[in-house]
């Protein structure tokens, strides 16, 4: 199995009927655009849909299906990598962390991520060797 960017994962995404994700991708896409055209209104109105799906994350219920939840926290870490300070990716780092932790959290039968979102997600954790890497991930990945 090859590794596959989170950002390929995009377009599928756009498909998604899952408010939560739409926030997040919306908020990633508009920091894009902004960024890129130097246009402060779009960012600041990237960081109020990166609010509301912060705040769905922290309202999480059973509601939100696990696979869309672990796809939110990726999102919003590649968000965080747009927005940080050079040099300081602890916002990053608590994204992919609550991405990990939830995935360890879970029961395999409630995780319904593909082996493919699985290897994504354990190769990001391995990248910063900060991040323990979840035992829930090394059942499911081989190297």
């Amino acid at each position: 199995m090859t590794s596959v960017s989170w950002a390929e994962i995009l377009p599928t995404l756009l498909e998604s009927k899952s408010t939560i994700i739409d926030a997040s991708v919306f908020a990633l896409t508009l920091t894009h655009v902004a960024m890129s055209q130097q246009d402060s209104y779009l960012l600041a109105t990237s960081r109020q849909y990166y609010t509301t799906a912060i705040q769905k994350v922290c309202a999480y219920d059973r509601v939100i299906n696990p696979h869309d939840f672990i796809h939110v926290a990726m999102i919003l870490a590649m968000y965080e990598l747009y927005t940080c300070v050079p040099g300081d990716i602890q916002s990053w780092i608590i994204h992919v962390s609550a991405a990990c932790k939830f995935a360890n959290q879970c029961r395999s039968s409630d995780l319904s991520l593909t082996g493919h979102d699985l290897y994504r997600l354990r190769t990001v954790a391995v990248s910063f060797s900060s991040l323990s890497i979840p035992s829930l991930l090394l059942l499911y990945v081989k190297l």
